[in-house]
């Protein structure tokens, strides 16, 4: 039976050894005639490279700009790891604005906590500054939000260093007091850095861990949910199947949002370099989706050292999450997401997730978008201030304050009741540095604007428009008014001193005051500005390091080059790339140069050769196209995603008087990587009015063409029959390779595993007239259970056109091959003393196909008059055989040398088999365990039974006969730690263990 899998023979017919240029740049990607420096800043450590450069403080403000008002202050300036939550809200004429506060000047900040202030005339005064936190123990990073019955909270959690309060904080304010309460959420006191929604009374929460896992996940983000204001919490859940996509080393802090809206809950996860994560639930939190991969860029597996020569990229750069995101759910139920991108591609040579710091703008998908449409928003690309044309920065020159974001990050969204959405970000403002560190570069904060739910946006409006300031961390309340609420923080330094003081190197020096600044600006007034520099288009070519080369005769199509180019304010304009050259693509052999050209709509126009690691224009030669193309006429199937061909039915036949309908042909040709594929002509004299006498059926013939006219032919034979008495045949894969196949009726084994699914390895179905049947086989039988060991057969039947059946039998054998678990009860070893009572602990034994198993105890007799090492072996066997064994070591030690007797009842040997009465061990409960002080012991069905309980050193601390079937004990004198419980009875002995906890 012969099959060929065809993109197997693709890669293989089609190695060209110059097909792709591959070269080891200084670089990760060119320098162009617009970019004269930038690198490949890897922020997933926060830090990037660090230098001096001498720039003037130059700027162009060219935005009407609204002066803040200082509502509060801190000290303490890092407002969050990475993403903004939600800090400030309003309803009706009140604002309420909250953030990380402290007053003290450095990290250890103990007074750290929710700073709230508040304004009663739609923003225009505010209350006197806060001075003290909202809550009793030190805390961080609230979430603003509001119940249905007036509860105006702060989410946040607790950072005491006393850990006299570890989880998070809900402290809230009833409407119409002034009184604030603060509760800890008693269900995950492991969650930390939440983030929060308010829906109706119900509260949404996600969190994850600032140490440990939730549910075997590194920093597990869990969901909290309160139906009651904050009355009660249910307990935490991990939300579907994100055991299965949670990125490399877990979730990281911050980077994920919520939003709820009239029972509909939005929940986006995506860290630095991973893939955005989307989760909704149209029922309040009961139930969810899949979750869907909104960026469906799946992480690249490259090998650049063994590297196949092939015109194939080896992967595609795409934009990542960066880990800032907005999520907002509008008026329809659809939900909007905003998020920072960085981009899967070759770092400094290798695989992996690289931060290139000039290809930065904010991404924005909505659901109606579809997986993997992310759009880049260009009114967030950097804009050009100095009227130079560009914003590239020399990173071996500019040392970015990243605030684990980059260079445009911190986005926060809000919505009116329009629909109409807002967002809110913040951008490192070209030309204009830090005067006492002129190689750092201030931010500003902006805001945007959309009238058609997201398809276009005006703007961008300079919030804080200062070029001697550091303006950050802006927040927006979700409900736009006609005018957008934001609150952002402030001083005359870039960076953040926190990060300085935890030891990093490019945060801000000392810790000074920071403004908490409010802003309330008319929506009609962010619109797109008249007067700004426009930006000049920015190329990225060939990011992985390989450039395509060129095939005679085959135009080249920008889809074969790794680049991206983006734009202020046009956004990606990669579509838009005109690809010439200098050499001539019709002659092979021909050397030359690539030149990619973009003009963004203000005709601002670059022109790129693209350059290698030294600087100098890479040489490209225009390759050969030496054969023609194969071409496969045999009946395909489609296995695993790829297709395949069916060697036996090199005829096929066709029923007297029925049309026939031709299945064509494949041709691969160099040509097909290179965008140039070739085409397929058929010549079909194929008539079904008669049937075609004995081997004369009739010839297709199939004639394949390249580019350059290179032809190859091949054949179809056709019969034409009377009738279809022909069964379809069924063949059984064993996996998804079809050269890997079971014959009908033959054994697949498949070892048990508890908890999983039976997954069908794989199978098609084909016939003589129909063809390809596989999507109408019918699967019966048996089910597999895989967590019951046994013998299941599976049918496999499919009826083509003429009635004819094929038939397959499948027969799963499931076998347990795994041994039981045997944990030893006690310490291991034990030192026993000359002469002294050597207790036998025994052992526990659970096997996860049959439960608990009996344990059998054997090795060495203990002789405690003898001294010396003894073994005693705990062994179990499941009920398939599997046997497992462990030992514990005994030491008598001391001077001693009298053997016990092996035939004496009353020997001091003793201690095989306390476990071996299975039964008794079976009927003995012992309650609470762990206990802090009262422990219950019940024997069913047995009165009179004796109790020793034995300490961890063998030390007997209590015995007690029991009255009736149960006896409470009070061990509050005893130390926390394990003790063993003997239960002696008229049946036997066993022991078991418990956990005293004080």
């Amino acid at each position: 039976m012969v099959r060929t899998l065809l993109c197997t023979f693709l890669m293989l017919f089609f190695v060209y050894s110059q097909a792709q240029e591959a070269y080891q740049p200084i670089r990760p990607y060119s320098v162009n005639s617009l970019v004269q420096d930038y690198d490949c800043q890897d922020i997933s450590g926060v830090e990037e490279a660090s230098a001096s450069m001498n720039k003037p403080i130059t700027s162009k403000p060219v935005f009407k700009k609204n002066a803040g008002v200082s509502i509060g202050t801190t000290t303490y300036d890092l407002q969050t790891n990475v993403g903004v939550c939600r800090r400030v809200m309003v309803e009706d004429n009140n604002v309420y604005a909250m953030w990380t506060m402290s007053h003290t000047f450095d990290l250890a900040a103990p007074d750290r906590g929710t700073g709230f202030n508040e304004s009663n005339d739609g923003g225009e005064t505010w209350r006197m500054a806060p001075t003290t936190r909202l809550e009793e123990e030190r805390n961080g990073w609230p979430n603003i939000g509001k119940t249905a019955n007036g509860r105006l909270f702060s989410l946040a959690h607790f950072a005491s260093s006393t850990n006299a309060v570890n989880g998070l904080a809900f402290t809230y304010r009833q409407e119409g007091s002034t009184e604030w309460i603060s509760t800890a959420i008693p269900v995950d006191l492991d969650a930390t850095w939440a983030r929060a929604a308010a829906d109706g009374n119900t509260i949404h929460v996600i969190a994850c861990r600032f140490e440990g896992e939730f549910e075997g996940i590194t920093a597990g983000v869990s969901y909290i949910r309160s139906t009651d204001a904050g009355d009660t919490w249910e307990e935490p859940i991990l939300l579907p199947r994100m055991d299965e996509i949670v990125p490399a080393n877990g979730w990281s802090a911050d980077t994920y949002f919520v939003d709820a809206k009239n029972g509909t809950v939005a929940v986006v996860l995506g860290k630095y370099g991973s893939d955005l994560i989307f989760y909704k639930s149209v029922d309040g939190g009961d139930t969810w989706n899949d979750p869907v991969i909104v960026t469906n860029s799946p992480a690249p597996n490259v090998d650049t050292v063994n590297a196949t020569d092939t015109d194939e990229p080896l992967f595609e750069p795409t934009a990542l999450a960066g880990g800032q995101i907005s999520v907002i759910i509008d008026n329809d139920g659809e939900t909007h997401i905003w998020y920072d991108r960085i981009f899967n591609t070759l770092c400094n040579g290798q695989p992996g997730v690289c931060y290139l710091p000039n290809s930065t703008a904010l991404m924005y998908w909505k659901e109606s978008y579809g997986v993997g449409n992310a759009k880049i928003l260009g009114k967030t690309v950097r804009m050009d201030y100095t009227g130079d044309c560009e914003t590239v920065i020399d990173f071996n020159a500019v040392e970015s304050q990243s605030y684990s974001t980059s260079l445009v990050g911190h986005a926060s969204a809000g919505i009116d009741a329009e629909g109409n959405l807002y967002l809110a970000f913040s951008s490192m403002r070209d030309g204009a540095f830090e005067p006492d560190r002129p190689d750092r570069m201030f931010r500003d904060v902006y805001l945007i604007k959309s009238m058609d739910k997201g398809e276009t946006w005006e703007g961008p409006y300079n919030v804080s428009d200062d070029p001697t300031s550091e303006d950050v961390y802006p927040s927006i309340a979700r409900t736009v008014d006609g005018n957008v609420h934001l609150v952002y923080q402030k001083d005359q330094f870039t960076g953040v001193a926190v990060n300085n003081a935890n030891g990093g190197t490019n945060g801000q020096d000392t810790f000074v005051e920071n403004d908490m600044q409010y802003v309330k600006i008319p929506v009609g007034d962010i619109v797109t500005p008249m007067d700004l520099n426009n930006t000049c288009p920015l190329a990225f070519t060939y990011v992985n390091g390989f450039l395509p080369n060129p095939l005679e005769q085959c135009p080249a199509t920008i889809d074969r080059f790794d680049t991206h180019v983006f734009d202020f304010p046009d956004g990606d304009l990669t579509d838009q790339i005109v690809i010439s050259h200098t050499f001539d693509i019709n002659v092979a052999g021909s050397e030359g140069y690539w030149i990619l050209t973009v003009t963004d709509s203000d005709g601002n126009t670059i022109e790129d050769i693209p350059l290698d690691g030294n600087g100098d224009p890479i040489l490209q030669t225009v390759l050969e196209d030496t054969d023609p193309p194969a071409l496969f006429v045999q009946p395909l199937v489609e296995i695993g995603g790829s297709l395949w061909t069916i060697g036996e039915f090199l005829e096929i036949d066709v029923v007297v008087g029925s049309e026939y309908i031709d299945a064509g042909a494949i041709a691969q040709d160099e040509g097909d990587v290179f965008g140039c594929p070739a085409s397929v002509t058929v010549d079909n004299p194929v008539t079904t009015a008669s049937p075609t006498p004995a081997e004369q059926p009739f010839e297709v013939i199939y004639t394949a063409t390249d580019h350059t006219g290179k032809e190859s032919t091949a054949s179809r034979f056709v019969n034409v029959i009377g009738a279809d008495f022909e069964a379809p045949i069924i063949q059984l894969l064993l996996s998804g390779d079809p050269n890997d196949t079971a014959e009908s009726g033959s054994t697949f084994t498949v070892d048990v595993q508890i908890g999983a699914v039976w997954e069908e390895p794989g199978f098609y179905a084909f016939d003589n007239v129909d063809l390809d049947l596989t999507n109408n086989v019918v699967i019966g039988g048996e089910t597999v259970d895989l967590e019951k060991v046994g013998e299941y057969t599976i049918t496999y039947n499919v009826i083509d056109k003429g009635g004819n059946i094929g038939a397959a039998t499948r027969i799963v054998s499931v076998q347990d091959r795994t041994g039981p678990t045997v944990g030893i009860i006690g310490p291991v070893p034990v030192v026993v003393p000359c002469n002294g009572n050597y207790f036998e602990f025994g052992a526990n034994a659970f096997d996860e196909v049959d439960g608990s198993i009996q344990i059998e105890i054997g090795g060495d007799c203990v002789c405690p008059t003898m001294a010396g090492s003894y073994i005693v072996t705990y062994s179990a066997t499941d009920a398939s055989g599997n046997t497992t064994t462990e030992s514990r070591l005994v030491i008598v030690q001391g001077a001693c040398d009298t053997a016990c007797p092996t035939d004496d009842p009353e020997s001091p040997c003793f201690g095989v088999g306390i476990n071996d009465n299975y039964e008794l061990y079976q009927s003995v409960n012992l309650y609470p365990n762990p206990t802090s002080r009262i422990l219950n012991i019940e024997v069913e069905g047995i009165n009179g039974a004796n109790i020793q309980i034995f300490n961890l050193v063998g030390e007997l601390v209590h015995t007690e006969t029991m009255q009736a079937s149960n006896l409470s004990i009070d061990m509050a004198d005893q130390a926390a730690g394990m003790y063993i419980v003997k239960v002696n009875t008229n049946e036997g002995s066993i022991a078991k263990k418990i956990v005293l906890e004080k």
